[in-house]
């Protein structure tokens, strides 16, 4: 069973199946394709614009995380739901680095480019005081 504060409720106990009730904690997913090479400086343009404190300005934003691969950086969202998300979209700040991002990136992302939005289907793990 996983259970979470706020609005999301989730029991994987009963078949198997699970239950996420409307207006529900959601998690964003955008994946930005660096020029080759560029994997670090695309990391290192969130840190030093601070793109994660902006949007962690904003009401319902619980998390930001910055995943780099070889030749995709991940920037993954949890929000309180998705009119959270919403207000992060729409926040005057959202684009501020948009063009010296737009410089590293092989695909150029726009003012309206959004992050795939899912909700929490099943969940598992441990507790630990080492996890992030």
């Amino acid at each position: 069973m996983c259970t979470y504060t706020g609005k999301l409720a989730v029991e994987a106990s009963e078949g198997g199946k699970s239950a996420v009730e409307e207006g529900a904690m959601i998690r964003t997913v955008l994946a930005l394709r660096p020029k080759p090479g560029l994997t670090g400086a695309v990391v290192e343009l969130f840190a030093s614009e601070r793109i994660i404190e902006r949007a962690l300005s904003v009401e319902g934003c619980h998390r930001v995380e910055v995943w780099s691969g070889a030749d995709e950086v991940l920037v993954m969202g949890t929000w309180a739901d998705s009119g959270a998300y919403q207000a992060w979209l729409a926040h005057p700040e959202r684009n501020a680095s948009i063009d010296a991002l737009n410089a590293l990136l092989d695909q150029m992302i726009s003012a309206n480019s959004r992050g795939g939005s899912y909700t929490l289907a099943l969940c598992g793990g441990r507790l630990t005081e080492d996890a992030p």
